[in-house]
């Protein structure tokens, strides 16, 4: 029956479509890790990169600076850590590429994370103040993440296993449900009627079973 109604083979154009809409899947730009500290005067946050930039463990230090003094509370517990950053130039480009724009981290500003980009190692914090609307950040790049790109030959077995199977059961699905939709229930009236009333006879003995059982029960605890 399998063989029968389940599709053996996927198109190429079906394939290739499904490439092009996960594009972004496929082509990951690099991606800079940033923490920060955020301070609501500018000579406080030029202290605190002056104190950073003479420190021999820079790393442990800002973290424990953006636990105690960071006014950005939703990532003061993790040591001022936002999370990825992608360059402005990456997300610029996917606007005009046809494909699924890139999205930027939420958390970061558009004019922050340009100078979050110009830091050129993990380790390295933004030699100024960053104004924003918190107030004044002081940048660290922390690590960077290399971009991927899988072009379509490399990717297309797996592509082509995952829609075969996508297909089938979509197949398999609208086999059942036509099976369900032509089948031909009926109600045999008789058989229903007989069926009842075997119930309510097997009901009745039990409840008789119960009664006498009851009752011889309360025989024996009167003698």
């Amino acid at each position: 029956l399998e063989k029968e109604i389940l599709p053996k083979s996927v198109d190429d154009k079906l394939l290739h479509e499904k490439y092009n809409e996960d594009w972004n899947e496929y082509h990951q730009p690099a991606k800079y890790r940033i923490s920060r500290i955020v301070v609501d005067d500018k000579k406080e946050a030029e202290q605190i990169i002056d104190k950073l930039e003479k420190s021999d463990n820079k790393n442990a230090l800002f973290i424990q600076i953006a636990s105690a003094r960071s006014l950005d509370r939703s990532t003061s517990d993790k040591g001022g850590d936002i999370g990825y950053v992608l360059n402005s130039e990456d997300i610029e480009r996917s606007l005009s590429d046809g494909h699924k724009p890139l999205v930027q981290n939420k958390a970061i500003e558009p004019e922050v994370a340009r100078k979050a980009w110009e830091i050129k190692a993990p380790g390295e914090i933004f030699p100024e103040p960053v104004k924003s609307k918190n107030g004044f950040e002081i940048l660290m790049l922390t690590s960077i993440k290399p971009g991927i790109v899988r072009s379509y030959e490399t990717v297309d077995r797996i592509l082509k296993s995952q829609m075969l199977r996508q297909l089938q059961n979509e197949k398999m699905d609208q086999f059942v449900a036509e099976l369900r939709k032509k089948a031909d229930i009926k109600i045999n009236k008789e058989n229903l009627e007989k069926l009842k009333a075997e119930l309510k006879k097997d009901l009745k003995e039990k409840s008789d079973d119960t009664d006498s059982g009851m009752a011889e029960d309360k025989k024996i605890s009167e003698q």
